[in-house]
């Protein structure tokens, strides 16, 4: 009996470690995985900015054969990669992502950033991606980050754990923040928190429009001219001329 307590004990131990093995080597690929998608981001809005085409397109350079640009290089030169319409990779990213795979990848990344206290690092990559793509998904996304995903909230409290205990976590963290707050030239009008404010402002609007119309209301009161004495006296004198008998 004493030796199959110690067996099941044994079990026991074996399946703790071998979860927790499984546990950190999950953590670890998770982090990388983030890792390389900053990274690419990243790496995706800097060429864009550095040497954007007449359309906004990357330029290809040569690859030394003869001056002729790879196919990738072809290929690159062919799609836009961060115009300001937001209509380039972060949008099509989104868009693609949520086709084909099924995944929200904004909800994603906002919800590993929530976990800003427990896993910075993550959190920190996290902030990265999502300042990227703030940058350049339109404000559609953006307007619906603020709205469904609470973006601006978490991504204000990771910002106050960066302050504390990340640098850089607080400087993507603010860079995020910034870009999801930020309006898009080709909105035609101004951002959704614009829209907002004008929503605010509707109300007071109205009543002071009601005060307005009150005021003149009363201006045109002041401004009638008063029936006097003398308008008075003038009527009566002509009644009485008129039931005078003639003689």
């Amino acid at each position: 009996a004493s030796h199959s307590r110690e067996g099941d004990a044994a079990s026991v131990t074996e399946s703790q470690d071998f979860d927790r093995i499984e546990r950190e080597f999950t953590d670890t690929i998770f982090n990388l995985c983030l890792t390389v998608l900053s990274n690419a981001l990243k790496t995706v809005e800097e060429c864009a900015r550095e040497s954007p085409g007449e359309d906004g397109d990357l330029k290809p350079s040569p690859s030394g054969d003869g001056g002729d640009p790879s196919p990738s290089r072809r290929r690159a030169a062919t799609e836009p990669a961060l115009p300001r319409d937001g209509d380039g990779a972060p949008r099509r990213f989104i868009d693609d992502t949520r086709t084909s795979l099924g995944c929200d990848v904004l909800s994603s990344l906002v919800r590993i950033l929530g976990q800003a206290r427990a896993n910075p690092h993550d959190a920190y990559h996290s902030a990265r991606c999502l300042g990227v793509l703030f940058r350049g998904c339109g404000e559609g996304h953006r307007a619906r980050a603020r709205r469904d995903l609470d973006a601006k909230r978490i991504v204000a409290a990771a910002l106050e754990v960066g302050c504390r205990t990340h640098a850089r976590l607080e400087g993507a963290s603010r860079e995020a923040l910034e870009a999801l707050s930020a309006a898009s030239p080709g909105d035609g009008g101004g951002s959704a928190v614009a829209e907002e404010s004008k929503m605010d402002t509707d109300g007071d609007g109205d009543t002071s429009q009601g005060q307005e119309t009150e005021a003149m209301d009363e201006d045109d009161d002041r401004k009638m001219p008063p029936v006097g004495l003398d308008t008075i006296r003038s009527e009566e004198e002509e009644d009485d001329d008129g039931d005078m008998p003639s003689i």
